[in-house]
């Protein structure tokens, strides 16, 4: 199971084996192009405020706040170092191109494992088309929304979430 940039690592791991593998499980990751190349298919949370990624990620955008941390100075020294670690983390691996493998999506038919996508149906970073995509190119693949949810369903929903996740885990 896979959330997000975590989703994309499960998928680049599924697609080179799935001998360790029962089921795949992703959520709103990312990846994939979907559209040409000059479409915008993941938005760019690096270049935007707090406010507009509490807006991109979450259906409930002050909800958010209680849940989500941004760094500042007010963060204790270790906590702030962890935030902007991943961070940059997630610049080095992810920059260029952004966010995706030209060549994941075409090698998506590879996985043989039972499938399931999660998406948030108010996630405005990777929009619920872009996982109907991902779904598609995984060889009986299943596509679920989570409504009133963003771009992390299993903490804005986590009932929801889990009343789709526990009967594809149980088979």
């Amino acid at each position: 199971m896979g959330f997000g940039f975590g989703g994309w690592i499960a998928a680049e791991m599924a697609v080179r084996s799935t001998a360790q593998i029962q089921r795949l499980v992703l959520v709103d990751a990312v990846g994939i192009k979907v559209g040409g190349t000059t479409d915008r298919d993941i938005a760019d949370t690096f270049i935007v405020g707090p406010e507009e990624v509490l807006r991109l990620t979450w259906h409930d955008p002050e909800a958010g706040k209680s849940v989500m941390k941004f760094p500042d100075a007010s963060l204790p020294e270790p906590e702030l170092i962890a935030l902007l670690r991943n961070r940059q983390s997630a610049a080095l691996f992810g920059w260029k191109p952004f966010m995706h493998n030209p060549k994941l999506r075409g090698r998506l038919y590879r996985i043989d494992v039972p499938a399931l996508a999660i998406w948030g149906e108010s996630d405005r970073v990777v929009v619920p088309a872009y996982g109907e995509a991902y779904a598609k190119a995984i060889p009986g693949a299943r596509f679920e929304v989570i409504l009133e949810a963003g771009h992390c369903p299993h903490l804005e929903r986590p009932d929801a979430f889990l009343f789709a996740v526990m009967p594809f885990l149980k088979g």
